[in-house]
């Protein structure tokens, strides 16, 4: 019997939480979530999400996110299960002390941190002196609905025929200024989708011109798929990505993605995107061109991502994360 029936066989029971706002305007970090979730369930490990009113006991407490308000409950179930953290975080040298001492708080409770990519865990693990020894990569994917380019939806919008195409909620951190400036200098049309978490930053993006038309959070898949199939050019500018859901789900339905050099992109999409430097307006510019003049589908891109970022493999990753965590967890009560 190998490693992984075993776990199934004893009934593995998981806890998932994250930050108290998360689903209010829920991003990639909450498709991680859900999607863990669906995976592991199906292969037999009972997954709950935390419940504070009542809060039961598990084999494993996985927090997503770095969340400062969760320190009390993970200092709670840390002498109970094992702890696994998913930070979802990029440090930047800017982060005051403060914070930074925060989240090492929360960081420092876990056996094990699952990161997803190499580059964030090296990142991690210097800005806050960490042992590497603590991190797994755990690998972001495209849902299942994405394995096929079939598509039942009609929006029924005037949408134009040609359109810059980007999928991100909208917040300073997604760098849509620049985006907007540069299609605007480029006289393409932008359609966005996103939930607005900064409401005065989407009115502040109003103000800049050209033609752009966001059309809120859409969350059906077959509704992104028809976007995703005929955006000309994909493009994420964010300050950082690690490394953008949407992006990786965008190249599965064909688009030529243009996405930000800051994170942890070039470990997940290689030679099959183009990047940009988000603090450079021209480089934005300059590679959303290339590929809107370009005019080519990015088959080779989509048969690299259904091979490598499923949440299949997610799941084998954290399979072996809760396996190391338990033992790490069973080491240190026995101390």
């Amino acid at each position: 019997m190998n490693g992984r029936e075993n776990l199934v066989e004893s009934k593995m029971r998981l806890i998932y939480n994250t930050w108290p706002g998360a689903f209010l305007a829920p991003g990639g970090g909450e498709v991680q979530l859900l999607e863990s979730k669906k995976a592991l369930t199906g292969r037999g490990y009972q997954v709950e999400l935390f419940n504070q009113w009542s809060p039961s006991s598990a084999d494993v407490f996985h927090q997503f996110s770095v969340d400062i308000g969760s320190l009390t409950i993970l200092n709670h179930y840390k002498n109970r299960s094992a702890i696994v953290l998913s930070p979802i975080l990029w440090p930047v040298d800017a982060l005051p002390q403060e914070t930074r001492d925060a989240f090492g708080k929360v960081l420092n409770t876990a056996d094990v941190l699952c990161t997803n990519s190499d580059l964030e865990s090296d990142r991690i693990s210097t800005f806050f002196g960490i042992s590497r020894d603590k991190f797994f990569k755990t690998r972001n994917a495209v849902s299942e609905p994405f394995f096929n380019l079939n598509c039942q939806a009609d929006l029924g919008l005037n949408l134009p025929e040609e359109f810059v195409l980007s999928v991100a909620n909208v917040d300073q951190r997604k760098n849509y200024h620049t985006l907007r400036y540069a299609c605007r200098n480029l006289k393409y049309p932008l359609v966005t989708v996103g939930a607005i978490k900064d409401k005065e930053y989407f009115e502040s993006l109003s103000a800049i011109g050209g033609e752009w038309i966001h059309l809120g959070a859409i969350h059906d898949p077959e509704v992104l798929k028809w976007l995703y199939q005929r955006a000309k050019v994909f493009a994420l500018v964010s300050f950082f990505e690690t490394p953008g859901i949407a992006a990786l789900e965008a190249i599965s339905q064909t688009a030529p993605v243009v996405v930000t050099s800051s994170g942890s992109t070039h470990e997940y999409f290689g030679g099959y995107a183009r990047y940009c430097d988000p603090h450079n307006f021209d480089d934005v510019v300059d590679q959303i061109k290339f590929f809107w003049t370009n005019n080519q589908r990015n088959y080779a891109g989509r048969d690299y991502i259904l091979q490598n970022y499923t949440w299949v493999q997610c799941a084998d990753d954290l399979e072996l994360a809760y396996r190391q965590a338990i033992v790490l967890y069973e080491e240190r009560i026995s101390v």
